[in-house]
């Protein structure tokens, strides 16, 4: 259907990407390694669709998702607030069945919102604290208050420094 046809003109712009770019070999090659990544994360931006990023999620290794999330954050800033809320829809998905996995993928969430919360943005500021609420909701449907509350730390942590640099204007 739709979904389908627009991860596949997804996937297809990303591999031109890679191969008209004049970067050096090895950064090709690593854009043809994050093709899917950003592909899920268009997927999920333009239509909700969480399959694309499911399917990585049974498929890679932690090393390629983590490689994937820092080259997004250093090429491809404009993805981090879908990125990041997908991988909340993948907490969300495995908080039951793997909660350990579940907090890894807030983690990759964390790190692709990091640059935002150092811009001190309101705009960004409110949504890296909304993310962070919500993504520390996912474990307290658990009662899993540990988790819960390394979730929620990111974004009061980021909150309380924002609030403290004001103070300091």
């Amino acid at each position: 259907g739709m979904a389908a046809r627009r991860l596949a003109e997804a996937l297809a712009l990303a591999t031109v990407v890679a191969l008209v770019s004049s970067s050096p070999a090895a950064a090709r090659q690593d854009r043809r390694l994050d093709a899917p990544y950003t592909a899920a994360v268009v997927a999920f931006q333009t239509d909700g669709d969480t399959v694309p990023a499911r399917r990585l999620a049974t498929s890679w290794t932690h090393q390629q998702f983590e490689a994937a999330v820092a080259r997004s954050r250093r090429d491809s800033p404009q993805l981090a607030r879908p990125a990041s809320l997908l991988h909340l829809e993948l907490a969300l998905a495995m908080v039951e069945s793997d909660p350990d996995e579940a907090l890894w993928h807030v983690r990759l969430g964390q790190q692709l919102l990091e640059p935002l919360s150092r811009a001190h943005a309101p705009a960004q500021d409110d949504f890296v604290a909304r993310w962070s609420v919500v993504t520390s909701t996912v474990f307290q449907a658990r009662t899993d208050l540990s988790r819960a509350r390394a979730a929620l730390a990111f974004g009061l942590q980021h909150r309380e420094l924002r609030d403290h640099d004001r103070l300091g204007e």
